[in-house]
């Protein structure tokens, strides 16, 4: 299986024979995509040391990531690299100047999924 922007999953494609032989096609296939509680895909742009970067695909102006950590979900902004919010828990300093830290740290990533998805118009 390949991960593809943290979107879908690329698998071979495989079917079973009435005699229950598994056979594999050559042609890739392109499995669900993931879902995070919303109606939405939600590419994954990386994760780092129990902090997973998301961007919304369904989301607004300014630019910004979510960064899911053990169960809360912090809302960094890309400029200027902040925290914004949090939701579903109360993150403790350490928590938020991590997740801070990670998306400072890859940063050029965060802005070319936001740009794939929302274009080079920065209000989303």
């Amino acid at each position: 299986m390949l991960k593809f922007l943290g979107l879908f999953t690329l698998r071979e494609a495989s079917r079973r024979t009435t005699g229950g032989q598994r056979i594999r096609s050559a042609a890739p296939t392109l499995a669900k995509p993931k879902y995070l509680g919303y109606n939405v895909a939600v590419p994954r742009v990386v994760a780092v040391r129990g902090y997973a970067v998301k961007v919304f695909t369904d989301d607004h102006g300014p630019p910004h990531v979510h960064v899911l950590k053990d169960g809360i979900l912090l809302k960094i902004s890309l400029e200027p690299v902040a925290f914004l919010s949090a939701k579903y828990g109360r993150p403790s300093e350490h928590v938020k100047r991590d997740a801070v830290a990670v998306v400072r740290r890859h940063l050029e990533a965060c802005w070319v999924v936001w740009r794939r998805i929302y274009g080079e118009n920065t209000d989303g």
